[in-house]
């Protein structure tokens, strides 16, 4: 089958449980970047799934066709500098060091005395523990960051004392990770062939909604995970308050860049196939007001599409999502999942299960 230049195939049951998909959403479009063709979105019935996914699936070796250069993951932004920047990057690395135990890469020891001040950020400390992927400080460990785009993210864990490997299937990001003196391959993570237990974290940011092989992909990050490894992993969330507010005209649909869309219970199955055991699941509202934002400029007949009414929605929206998290722990616009690859080479990874809420994250 052809699509306007994309081939695809159908894909009309669940890959995770088996399940008869049922139609979500019919003949969307790409309002980002226009890429070719209109997509229909199956669901999977199972309550204990939930799995959403592009049905027809694009072609593996036609899904570039759907990305440009400009593709805003791997568009660097670099921050303009001033007085409230330079606090506000205190504030982070005392809270660094004194909360998650970073030495390296964090200023002087006394900006610890500034990381109380870390409560008082829009998002709490889960708004600074998300630019390090919730991870505590563990020098000199291994750690290798699946799709690096603008490759921000992997200096910053450079600078704070972890071994870092990268890997991208973009050329250009590659070139420019290489440039700022980063080891990053070209590729996907099969492509490379890593010995097992090679590292002892391995990083995806808005990674695995893109890849064609959702099951096959976490067990390769389970192979070449150390036993203990972690695994962290941000996507959007399917069952977020975002979702249920834009529906089909939620920006993160992205067809079809986004082929799934998973929500906690379609997260927690994946991870049971793969052999790894769920350590924390949780859904984060740290970025919902630059969401917004990206939702409102596709609306540009809508009066909260102007600049300063857009702002003005994103801090709004941005609260009340913080708000509504304290009793809807699922709303946050993504999930972080973070799970570990047992111990013992004998344990398979037992039915994961969704924790318990370990309140507003």
């Amino acid at each position: 089958m052809t699509d306007e230049g994309i081939r695809s195939r159908p894909l009309p049951n669940c890959v995770l449980c088996g399940r008869e998909g049922e139609m979500f959403y019919e003949h969307i479009t790409d309002p980002l970047y226009e890429a070719p063709g209109s997509w229909n979105l199956k669901r999977c019935p199972n309550l204990d799934c939930g799995l959403i996914w592009l049905d027809p699936m694009p072609e593996i070796e036609d899904i570039g066709k759907a990305y440009k250069s400009c593709y805003y993951t791997h568009s660097e932004v670099v921050p303009r500098r001033s007085v409230f920047r330079t606090i506000y990057a205190a504030i982070k690395n005392g809270y660094l060091r004194a909360g998650l135990g970073y030495t390296k890469g964090v200023g002087p020891a006394w900006y610890v005395v500034l990381s109380p001040l870390a409560l008082l950020h829009i998002s709490g400390v889960s708004g600074v523990q998300s630019d390090v992927m919730y991870l505590r400080a563990d020098p000199g460990a291994k750690l290798l960051d699946i799709g690096v785009g603008d490759a921000a993210m992997l200096a910053r864990f450079a600078e704070l004392g972890w071994d870092v490997e990268g890997i991208d299937v973009d050329q250009i990001a590659v070139d420019a990770a290489t440039a700022k003196g980063l080891n990053v391959k070209l590729g996907d993570l099969f492509s490379q062939a890593y010995p097992d237990d090679s590292f002892d974290c391995v990083t995806m940011r808005h990674v695995q909604e893109h890849v064609p092989q959702p099951v096959g992909l976490l067990r390769e990050c389970r192979r070449i995970l150390k036993p203990g490894g972690m695994l962290v992993s941000v996507v959007p969330n399917a069952e977020s308050w975002e979702h249920r507010r834009f529906k089909d005209r939620w920006v993160a649909l992205e067809p079809p860049r986004h082929l799934w869309l998973f929500g906690p219970k379609s997260l927690a199955r994946l991870c049971e196939l793969s052999g790894l055991e769920v350590v924390r699941l949780f859904s984060s509202g740290q970025a919902a007001w630059a969401s917004w934002v990206r939702n409102m400029m596709l609306r540009p007949e809508r009066f909260w599409a102007g600049w300063a009414p857009r702002k003005l929605g994103g801090l709004l929206w941005h609260v009340a999502l913080r708000t509504r998290m304290w009793v809807d722990r699922w709303s946050g616009q993504e999930i972080v999942l973070m799970a570990q690859k047992p111990i013992f080479s004998s344990q398979k990874g037992g039915r994961a299960e969704v924790p318990k809420a370990d309140g507003c994250q």
